[in-house]
């Protein structure tokens, strides 16, 4: 035999013996006709630190983009129980005492608070977290506790189960107007609201 078959001969009887005793690691053995792979170890390479966020300043509105931003978030909650709808209709009639356009008028009025409770707190949130102008703050916080104030009422609404429970409600929950509505639409420019 020559020396080359001799040292691959040899080779591969000290892998066999190493393989037969154990000595391959913590791998298992390769199943018959595979070769098996050593385990590598993963480098890891330095990386650069994340960038950390910057905290950012919401840009105060002008007087005109406070105008146009208010009537924005004001428009689907006004749209409720605005001029001419079905919800105002009915609900003149626990502030007046009119006469019931529809024949289960605290079932309309009810259904109408339950769409209105989320409009009105999606607008108390962005009331509070509009950069508005410094000088409408003060009105805007009146404003913001105002509509806490009918918010509140309008979830009881919501959950009237009578007409005599929504009477209840219209009786002896709801704020009185203090007219902060109408000093912030004053600050911004805006017409005062149409009221009856």
């Amino acid at each position: 035999m020559n020396t080359t078959a001799r040292t691959t001969l040899a080779v591969l009887a000290a892998a066999a013996v190493l393989a037969v005793a154990g000595c391959g690691g913590n791998s298992p053995p390769a199943a018959p006709g595979t070769t098996a792979v050593s385990p590598t170890t993963p480098t890891s390479t330095p990386s650069t630190p994340a960038a950390k966020p910057v905290p950012t300043t919401p840009v105060t509105l002008t007087r005109q983009q406070a105008g146009a931003r208010y009537l924005t978030l004001i428009k689907p909650v006004n749209a409720v129980f605005g001029e001419g709808t079905k919800c105002l209709a009915n609900e003149d009639v626990f502030v007046d005492g009119g006469t019931w356009p529809d024949d289960h008028p605290d079932r309309v009025v009810r259904a109408c608070f339950k769409r209105y409770v989320p409009l009105s707190e999606s607008w108390i949130a962005a009331l509070q977290t509009t950069a508005w102008p410094v000088d409408a703050k003060a009105d805007i916080a009146d404003l913001v506790s105002l509509e806490q104030a009918r918010l509140h009422c309008a979830k009881q609404a919501a959950r009237a189960a009578s007409y005599e429970a929504m009477a209840e409600v219209y009786s002896g929950c709801f704020p009185e107007d203090d007219d902060s509505a109408d000093r912030v639409r004053a600050r911004f420019g805006l017409p005062g609201r149409v009221t009856d």
